[in-house]
């Protein structure tokens, strides 16, 4: 099994295909299929602004150091992430994007979502 952590290679088939050989690889995509557009009403983002969201009752939020780290790294290997799953034998994508990155919590409903996904996909 080869995990990379979505650095630089989040989905590495090429990777697998040379370990395995003539084998089958297996793919369980966990990346989040989600709307990457920005909203245009959060555009402005120097220090007066972020004061000035702080103490009025406006509802938007801004998207944390994290959220802009993990949203980077989903841009940077889309195209790679796309050739690479047309390599594997079988391709599983259960629908965890509702699911937070960090869901520990909820680790036994991720994991009974991901079974559901490779079940029907197996059928």
């Amino acid at each position: 099994m080869l995990v990379d952590g979505a650095i630089l290679n989040n989905v590495p088939v090429d990777a697998m295909r040379d370990r395995v050989g003539s084998g089958q690889v297996i793919v369980v995509d966990v990346n989040p299929r989600e709307d990457l557009v920005v909203d245009v009403s959060l555009e402005r983002f120097g220090p007066l602004d972020v004061l000035t969201r702080l103490f009025s009752r406006r509802t938007e939020k801004l998207p944390t150091l994290p959220e802009i780290l993990v949203r980077a790294g989903i841009v940077g290997g889309i195209a790679h992430r796309d050739q690479t799953k047309a390599m594997a034998d079988l391709l599983i994508e259960p629908p965890v994007g509702r699911f937070p990155l960090i869901g520990y919590g909820q680790a036994h409903t991720i994991a009974q979502v991901g079974q559901d996904a490779a079940r029907a996909r197996l059928s």
